[in-house]
Parts: C-alpha cells; structure tokens; sequence
C-alpha cells in the first residue's frame, strides 16, 4: 500500500522531527485514516531509531548553513521518492565515504544517509530560549550539556523518564553533577501528568530564580506545556504570552488541554 504522493515529503520531515508543529498535527490526523501514510512513517521511522542507536564520530562537524542549503533543495522539489532524497542529501553534502560507509553498512541501507545527516545537528531537539535565562529543549547529549555549562547554565531541570533509552542518557544525574551543575529529576507521565508534577517544576523554578537553567524532556513538549503554566501562574503573563514557546513547538492533544485548563482553573497567578 503507498502513501499518499502529496505526503510523502511531509511524512519524511514528521519521522526527522523537522516538521512545523501545526503541519505536524494536521499530518498526524490524516495519519489516523490512511494506512498507506502510517506504513511509510512507520519505515522512515525505524530507519531514523536505528541511526540514532549508530555510534557517530564526534569529530565530525556541520554547519548551520549546510543544513540550510540541503533542506531549501529538498524543499524546492515538487515531490520526493525517499531515495532522491537520499540523493539530494549525499550530492549537497560531498559525503567522505570513508567515514559514511561504516554507518550506511550499520543500516542495511543507502537511506540510512538521510538521517545520519539530520542528526548532527548541533542544537538539541526543539530548542527554545524562553529567557536569558530560562532555555528549554528535547534531550540533549552528554556533549550538549557540557556546551549548556560552558554558556553559564547551572541548573538542569529534567521532566523526562529515565526508562528509555531512545530519549535518555545512561546516566544523567552523574553527567550533569560531574559538570558541576545542580540536577532536578521530576518525572512526567506524557499521557498523566499531574497536579504534584506542577507543583514539584513549580517549587524548582522559585528554588532556582536568578540562575540560569535548562529545562528538558524528551522532545520540549512537557516543558513548554509546564513552562507555560508557569509563566502564566507564577509570573502572572497573559495566557497567549506565556505559552508562545509551546504553540511554536507543538499543539497539545486532548490530555493536555484539559490539565493546562484545569491548572489555570485551580491556581490564580502570584499563588
């Protein structure tokens, strides 16, 4: 069964999580009928997990501005097969075959190029700065916290599980301590989180005011959501204000909607 050729490009950016957030939720409800566009991310996707389990060399170094030139020639083409994007990938980027073929081989597959590639990027996943000192992200690399130490962070804030492996490191906690930073660990059910959990971010933003800090989940969407929240109640911003990081990163599903009303319902601004 074939996805829909309208959709292809798309479904490609949704696996890369390079997708606009609104495009991103249209995409997903269309998802939800066509079993042709659901087998084609299902591929991509796999594809993406197994190159992120690929050990990748850290001397390797990319622009921004590569990433830039690549995405505008994909995204000039009216509609893309996975192997001409692959193509497009390896022409604009002169890839050493050398240092590819290891990874490509790893894979199974010349796909696996696409990928490899999106993946070193530098910046975390869904990377917002809220405030000077207030930045929020996805998960970051053990090489990505020690860039955030070196920019002045000293405070870690983490909303994500430590039970997976794709969205966690083996041992944070101990990376962020040996950093010389403080770690806060509050633990959120994606689909359940609750009123303590608020309360918890709530009690480690007031313990930390002033210092700088990176607040992280799995994909900043937790975050924004409790970023938000915080900004809304304890800082006493308009709700459109206060929630303009998490509207350019994701749109909330029903579970979420229904806590971050019932939170503003419950909690007046300044409490």
């Amino acid at each position: 069964m074939k996805p829909c050729l309208r959709n292809r490009k798309s479904i490609a950016w949704l696996a890369m999580d390079t997708l606009d957030a609104r495009d991103a939720s249209a995409l997903r409800a269309h998802l939800e009928t066509c079993a042709g566009c659901r087998a084609y991310l299902g591929e991509i996707s796999s594809i993406v997990e197994k190159l992120d389990a690929a050990e990748v060399r850290s001397d390797i170094q990319t622009s921004e501005v590569f990433h830039q030139r690549v995405t505008a020639r994909i995204r000039a083409e009216p509609s893309l097969s996975v192997w001409q994007i692959v193509a497009a990938w390896i022409g604009a980027a002169r890839v050493n075959w050398r240092v590819a073929l290891p990874v490509l081989a790893a894979a199974g597959m010349v796909i696996a190029a696409l990928p490899f590639l999106m993946r070193r990027r530098t910046q975390t996943r869904n990377f917002r700065q809220v405030a000077d000192d207030l930045l929020t992200a996805g998960q970051p690399s053990e090489a990505q916290l020690a860039d955030a130490a070196e920019h002045g962070c000293r405070v870690v804030i983490n909303l994500a599980l430590h039970d997976d492996p794709r969205y966690s490191l083996r041992d944070e906690a101990g990376c962020v301590r040996d950093l010389g930073l403080m770690y806060v660990h509050i633990p959120v059910q994606f689909t359940a989180p609750t009123e303590q959990n608020l309360l918890d971010f709530f009690a480690a933003m007031d313990a930390h005011r002033g210092e700088k800090m990176l607040v992280h989940c799995a994909a900043n969407y937790r975050v924004t959501a409790f970023v938000g929240l915080y900004r809304a109640i304890r800082e006493g911003q308009s709700i459109e204000k206060a929630f303009e990081p998490m509207q350019s990163v994701w749109e909330a599903d029903d579970v979420w909607k229904q806590f971050i009303a019932e939170m503003l319902e419950r909690h007046s601004a300044g409490t």
